[in-house]
């Protein structure tokens, strides 16, 4: 089933993005209050609907109308009717979609600040304030009687995954080549994408969301422009919320110590991640092969992991773009795979007999069994007599055994020693 879409348009700084968060319930675009803030499309679920709601970023010269089945025109109460809001008016007075016209940022004074709006021709108008949620129960109301009933029990994406990276890495680029649509701004410039951006799409009869990111460039407590840091935050909150990380690495800058670090930032909360080396097509290749750079990445940059799977690939011109999806299916699935107890007791019997834990402080290790606790991510209990005396180095030797003998040939493990 096609889900209706619902589009606000409007002039820059009217409150588009405060009412779509509205209207979804959650904070997905990014609020402040500065001309021009969104600048990419953004779509999500309405709340309580299966509606798709879309931001767009404020019109200045030309009128850009999203396909949809409703389209909200919003004014801001506060300035009054501007130059912008006629031609907006006049343009959708000729559309064929439902258009509903709403004045934003009005409070208690409803009558006085919506009455002049009724200049531009355009009825009814609804007065609302977005921010506080004035005017909201019936422009819900409104927008339900004119798209009809909705399937409310329409199942949700179930595998989110976040396109990460530095700034300028090609993210956007990358999102927009799997999508087969110009989803994110795409610019030489650095830091032009600001709103977390989702693209939904079926693989292998599953359902994910793939969502590109603000690029991280420094520590988040340095960063002074505000924009900057709510869209850093944003970026983190979607790497927290990921089932699937997705670094992509500029292949001519190479891998930076900020990159390392958001690997290891995924790594740290047990996230399956994906090294996307972009770029590709700059890179000469008599100087360095696929193979060799894929060696050096796992033996110098990632010792640490070098489980990781790595993706050489061109977003410019799709190079190995396509083997994307897959990879993203191959991680998943690993993440949220299960070992009868007696298959891993076998396994961890012969990784302990293979290589016996040294004895610490005159104390004697000894392990009992082993049991997996949970899925995504894998989650193992290790039962022994003295689990604090457990050297790093040899619980880094179990988990690469295990990980190598059951299979979880990408993903990390978490190993709970508990006596």
């Amino acid at each position: 089933m096609v889900c209706k879409r619902i589009a606000i348009i409007g002039r820059t700084n009217v409150g588009k993005s405060t009412l779509f968060n509205r209207l979804i319930g959650r904070r997905k675009a990014i609020v402040y209050d500065q001309p021009g803030v969104t600048i990419d499309r953004l779509t999500a679920t309405m709340r309580d609907h299966s509606f798709t709601c879309i931001d767009t970023a404020g019109f200045t010269d030309s009128i850009s109308i999203p396909d949809c089945e409703l389209l909200i025109v919003l004014f801001d109460g506060q300035v009054g009717i501007q130059e912008g809001d006629y031609k907006l008016a006049r343009h959708c007075q000729q559309l064929e979609q439902t258009v509903l016209y709403v004045v934003n940022k009005v409070d208690k004074e409803e009558e006085v600040r919506t009455a002049p709006f009724y200049k531009l021709g355009v009825q009814p108008l609804y007065g609302i304030s977005a921010k506080i949620g004035i005017g909201m129960t019936a422009l819900v109301e409104v927008i339900t009687k004119h798209l009809g009933t909705d399937n409310a029990t329409t199942s949700k994406p179930e595998i989110n995954v976040a396109l990460v990276g530095r700034q300028n890495a090609g993210k956007s680029l990358l999102l927009n080549k799997l999508a087969h649509a110009d989803l994110s701004c795409v610019s030489a410039e650095a830091g032009t994408t600001r709103d977390s951006v989702d693209f939904d799409y079926r693989y292998n009869n599953s359902s994910y969301t793939i969502t590109d990111t603000a690029g991280l460039r420094r520590k988040i407590h340095r960063v002074r422009d505000k924009v900057e840091f709510l869209s850093m935050s944003r970026t983190l909150q979607v790497i927290k919320r990921a089932q699937i990380v997705v670094v992509v690495i500029d292949s001519v800058v190479g891998v930076k110590q900020q990159d390392l670090k958001i690997v290891s930032m995924a790594l740290a909360q047990f996230k399956p991640t994906l090294v996307v080396l972009n770029k590709w097509d700059l890179i000469d290749k008599s100087q360095v092969s696929y193979e060799h750079l894929q060696r050096e990445l796992k033996e110098c940059a990632f010792p640490w992991a070098n489980y990781l799977p790595i993706l050489i690939a061109s977003a410019l011109t799709n190079l190995r773009v396509s083997e994307l999806k897959e990879h993203i299916y191959l991680l998943h699935a690993n993440f949220k795979k299960r070992i009868t107890t007696s298959k891993l007791n076998q396994a961890f019997t012969g990784i302990i007999n293979q290589h016996p834990p040294r004895t610490t402080d005159g104390r004697s290790l000894s392990f009992y069994y082993i049991t997996q606790a949970e899925t995504e991510p894998p989650t193992f209990v290790i039962k022994c007599n003295h689990p604090e005396h457990i050297a790093p180095a040899y619980q880094r030797y179990l988990a690469a055994s295990l990980r190598r003998r059951l299979g979880f040939t990408y993903v990390p493990l978490k190993l709970l020693y508990k006596r």
